[in-house]
């Protein structure tokens, strides 16, 4: 998953270490790396594979009293009946 998202040698790496489970420090003593440099690679692969935006809602959420009213005073579209 991650390593979709590194560009250099270094940070393919370390997606597939991240992969494989390993810790930040873990991953740092494997490939010879600072720890905080391997933070800091591991913290950008993250972003880049979170989604990028939640998609809204479309239209305006209704007044639950609205709801209430239309369900009272709306045949019902399965039997026919207010």
């Amino acid at each position: 998953m991650y390593v979709d998202y590194a560009n250099t040698d270094q940070q393919k790496e370390v997606a597939r270490l991240m992969e494989d489970g390993l810790t930040g420090e873990a991953i740092a003593k494997k490939v010879g790396k600072d720890p905080g440099n391997v933070r800091k690679v591991m913290a950008l692969l993250k972003q880049r594979a979170a989604p990028k935006s939640i998609p809204e809602h479309s239209g305006t959420i209704p007044d639950c009293k609205q709801l209430c009213y239309n369900a009272k005073t709306e045949a019902n579209p399965l039997t026919s009946e207010p």
